[in-house]
């Protein structure tokens, strides 16, 4: 999968090379979800952004079409907590606003 960001790409090449196909899979379906959520681009990315973000998972905001099918209206803390992870992992500061 390839986003056509270059921080993202990079980043799941290099994890590509060092971790299981799931694993890519898994975390490219998380980026997906974050930037879709979020709707900006990776450096234009603020904490007010990660906080908005965080609010809607838990109440089923705009992300709602891309979770998976038969979730509760939120996601639960362990799938927010891999989402952050996944993001905090490309390295992508987030700006103070």
């Amino acid at each position: 999968m390839r986003f056509g960001v270059a921080v993202l790409d990079a980043y799941l090449e290099f994890l590509a090379v060092r971790s299981r196909p799931n694993t890519v899979v898994a975390v490219a379906y998380d980026l997906k979800v974050f930037f879709t959520v979020v709707g900006k681009p990776p450096r234009g990315v603020v904490a007010a952004d990660v906080l908005a973000f965080v609010t809607a998972q838990y109440a089923g905001g705009p992300a709602r079409r891309l979770q998976v099918a038969g979730e509760r209206d939120g996601v639960s803390a362990r799938t927010l907590r891999r989402r952050l992870s996944s993001v905090r992992a490309v390295r992508v500061p987030a700006r103070p606003r």
